[in-house]
């Protein structure tokens, strides 16, 4: 297959190819991380200092701490979406939307993990 001047091959396709800063990643075109930073497609993270264990985008001081933030998390993220769905199915009447609010907040806060060296 011949691609037109303007467009690049990959597997058999023709693309567009990526503005300058983007890495080609078909049929996406995708963040180029800076220098100190690693990163999968469309988030880059800084590199976790010596001795911090790499969770992907966030540090831990072992594998075992990075398990256990990451399940506290989901956990959290799987009670939270229980409570809005059971308030989205109740007429309202059951929710207490400022108790919602604050618990999807600190929620929230939990996936913006520390920068590494910060935790």
């Amino acid at each position: 297959m011949t691609c037109p001047p303007d467009k690049v091959e990959d597997a058999s396709l023709c693309y567009p190819p990526c503005p300058p800063g983007k890495l080609q990643q078909y049929p996406v075109c995708a963040l180029t991380c800076e220098l100190g930073s690693v990163g999968d497609s469309f988030i880059c993270w800084e590199v976790c200092p010596s001795g911090m264990y790499d969770c992907g985008g966030m540090c831990a001081d072992s594998g075992n701490d990075c398990v256990g933030k990451v399940k506290d998390i989901a956990d959290e993220v799987i009670e939270e979406t229980a409570a809005i769905a059971e308030c989205a199915a109740s007429d309202g009447t059951g929710c207490n939307l400022d108790d919602l609010k604050k618990n999807l907040e600190a929620l929230l806060a939990q996936l913006a993990m520390p920068l590494c060296g910060q935790v």
